[in-house]
């Protein structure tokens, strides 16, 4: 899941829903044929246009949907409508948002299927709201609305705009109050006599084009995915969501030395960072690196005292819940100002921080003086796991607390064009093996593009023998998170990677290393 200029660019999957009896049509929707298409095919085609990671057929038993080269889903409870649909496709779908989109909506676009996206983050979908009105089946739901689903199942409660109001309730899903101009988008067909003769959808996005109607015309990059949402609101507070949120921002230290704090994707919200290398020392040069080497940094190691003492001013700041009298935090979701974790991170490798051990005895130390725990996470390239000093500080860790490793490449000769190391790549394999094999570890996978070059199939499918070489040889990884260039590189021939590409390396993780892969 990754920024873009202020619309998040996630991992999507997406559920078409052509199961419905079609009683009052007298025929199957999802068969009508407008132009030469059926509405099955259209609204595939729609759906495709978004590149999302995996299309999903919503289907009834004994109708013929070959036609379509997807997945055909039945419920697993028949007689509960598309309700029975979505819970059926949330429990197979393996991106963390799927979009729901009925198969009789001819006249909703691609253009606003990209509207109800730029309104999604990271742990929140979208419903449409008409005339007060939910509209729950063009609509995108995070995959934990699952449970909420199930639970309707169970309790034989079919109604799916109870499950949406359920889904806003849980602050899952945020409201997204059509216009006049959107609100064409939802005029379905239910009898012969609602059939054009033209496709509706397709009108509406040459008018589009043309600039017609009351909706500005977005350029290249917004239909890409790469422009400022529309002004949404906070489900919480109620402050409008910042074009410019905290996602993919570079480090604030907010006039500390060594804590700094960062929204954290990969975190799912808000993330303490140590920097314990303010001398910038690291051992990889990676390409992708937002830290500009060429100034030096501070040396000396990290002050334990200024540390700690900084790191018990933020803590009371989230205690107190008053972050967001701080400028940087003003129009951040309130979902996101909950603390996940406190990062062992920073400008450099951590493991290369001469008094690591005291580092994470004095946060361990300062973990048990408060009333709230907190997670640790060590963020690290494996460089220094082996060796005395990292072991003593690794000890001091719960099973509760997180390792993450990277491992950027499949290839020695991969590895040397991205990360640039002075260690090879059987090093980094071998410090991954011998941690997986004491406590579990999550493996982080930055994969950036190169002066517009992707990394290969070959190199992806090496990456992915690499992972399985390590499970099979012991190391329990727990899972492992596939991502690009968030933040802005210092180099500047160095890109994010498009989301299908990231999709893809992340299907390969699952089905040649049979790991959980996760796409940021």
């Amino acid at each position: 899941m990754a920024y873009c200029g202020g619309i998040l660019e996630m991992e999507l999957s997406a559920v078409i829903l052509a199961g419905g009896e079609s009683k009052r049509m007298g025929r199957d929707k999802a068969l009508i044929e407008l132009e030469g298409q059926t509405l099955l095919a259209l609204a595939v085609e729609k759906v495709r246009r978004l590149g999302v990671a995996e299309i999903f057929i919503s289907g009834r038993p004994g109708r013929d949907y070959s036609a379509v080269k997807y997945p055909v889903l039945f419920d697993l409870e028949p007689g509960f409508g598309p309700l029975g649909g979505i819970e059926r496709a949330l429990h197979e779908c393996h991106s963390p948002l799927l979009l729901v989109l009925a198969v009789d909506l001819p006249h909703l676009t691609t253009e606003f299927l990209r509207k109800l996206m730029a309104r999604c983050d990271p742990l929140t979908g979208v419903v449409p709201e008409l005339e007060g009105r939910l509209e729950p089946l063009a609509a995108i739901y995070p995959k934990r609305c699952h449970q909420f689903a199930s639970n309707f199942v169970a309790r034989s409660r079919p109604v799916v705009c109870q499950f949406a109001e359920a889904c806003l309730e849980e602050r899952a899903v945020r409201k997204f109050e059509l216009t006049n101009a959107d609100a064409v988008c939802f005029s379905n067909w239910n009898s012969p006599a609602d059939i054009p003769t033209v496709n509706p959808a397709r009108k509406l996005e040459q008018d589009h084009d043309k600039g017609a109607g009351s909706t500005p015309r977005e350029s290249p990059k917004a239909s890409a995915g790469l422009n400022p949402a529309p002004a949404a609101t906070d489900a919480a507070s109620g402050r409008p969501l910042d074009a410019d949120p905290a996602f993919g921002r570079p480090r604030d230290f907010l006039g500390n030395r060594f804590v700094y704090a960062a929204i954290s994707q990969r975190a799912h919200g808000l993330s303490i960072g140590i920097n314990l290398n303010p001398d910038k020392k690291c051992n990889f040069d990676c390409v992708y690196c937002e830290v500009n080497r060429d100034e030096a940094g501070f040396s000396g190691p990290v002050d334990i005292g200024v540390m700690a003492a900084e790191l018990a001013g933020f803590l009371e700041r989230v205690r107190q819940k008053t972050l967001r009298e701080l400028e940087w935090f003003r129009n951040v979701p309130s979902e996101f100002l909950e603390l996940k974790e406190v990062a062992l991170s920073g400008h450099g490798e951590p493991t290369l921080c001469p008094n690591f051990t005291e580092v994470v005895e004095a946060v361990v130390h300062l973990r048990a003086r408060r009333l709230h725990p907190f997670k640790i996470v060590l963020i690290t390239n494996t460089t220094g796991l082996d060796t005395p000093e990292v072991q003593r500080g690794l000890r001091q860790l719960t099973l509760s607390d997180e390792v993450w490793v990277k491992l950027d490449a499949g290839t020695q000769e991969y590895m040397d064009k991205v990360n640039r190391p002075d260690i090879p790549l059987q090093k980094v394999l071998e410090n991954i093996l011998t941690l997986g094999r004491k406590r579990p570890v999550i493996v982080q996978s930055l994969f950036p593009q190169i002066k517009t070059e992707e990394p290969s199939d070959q190199e992806i499918d090496q990456y992915s023998q690499r992972l399985l070489e390590l499970k099979t040889a012991g190391a329990n990884i727990s899972k492992v998170q596939i991502y690009s260039s968030h933040r802005p590189p210092h180099r500047p021939d160095c890109a994010h990677l498009p989301l299908n590409r990231l999709s893809y390396i992340a299907r390969r993780v699952r089905a040649v290393a049979g790991l959980r892969a996760e796409v940021f």
